[in-house]
């Protein structure tokens, strides 16, 4: 078993996917950090979860829409800025990021950041797109881990209901690893 912490390790003073949130987790021993990947709209990944501003920073505004220069003015929390992927993999080049692609336009900005810093070892690309995915996965010149999207698990999870070994195994082929979520659509996982 392996512990990830989810966005970092927030507090009421450290905002989520930020370097501070990253630090306290590494500080508490955490090896893994899930993080979720945003681009802005001079191509730049960055690391945020909403494709909006709102609900950290109050602002209306889609990440998507702003500059890099825009972005480092805007205050997350706390004095807090949102990093960008390439400081955060330079700032820790010992910890493993699990990395949420969470729009198609994060997708090879993402890729050309990784190859950039050789981070393949780095890294685990996921993303609930299967489609974001898989054509991230065929942007690498080296081999990167990925995790399975949604539903790659949902077939998954009927193949071992059912008791198809065979056919689970080749479904599962490519992925190192599973993110399971709570449910897809009326069908819950948590149990």
């Amino acid at each position: 078993m392996q512990i990830l912490a989810h966005r970092g390790l927030v507090s009421e003073f450290v905002p989520e996917n930020t370097l501070a949130a990253f630090s306290s987790a590494v500080a508490s021993g955490v090896q893994i950090i899930e993080t979720d990947i945003q681009c802005t709209k001079d191509a730049v990944p960055v690391v945020f979860h909403d494709a909006s501003l709102r609900r950290l920073s109050g602002i209306d505004k889609k990440v998507s829409a702003c500059n890099l220069a825009e972005l480092n003015e805007i205050d997350i929390g706390s004095g807090k800025r949102i990093p960008t992927l390439e400081q955060v993999l330079t700032t820790f080049p010992k910890i493993k990021f699990n990395l949420d692609l969470k729009s198609k336009e994060s997708v090879a900005p993402t890729v050309a950041i990784i190859e950039k810093l050789e981070a393949h070892s780095q890294v685990l690309i996921s993303s609930f797109s299967e489609k974001r995915r898989m054509q991230a996965m065929s942007l690498f010149l080296a081999s990167v881990r990925t995790s399975a999207g949604s539903t790659k698990v949902l077939k998954l999870y009927l193949c071992q209901k059912l008791g198809l070994r065979a056919l689970f195994k080749k479904i599962a082929g490519g992925s190192s690893a599973l993110q399971v979520p709570v449910r897809k659509g009326f069908m819950r996982f948590d149990s």
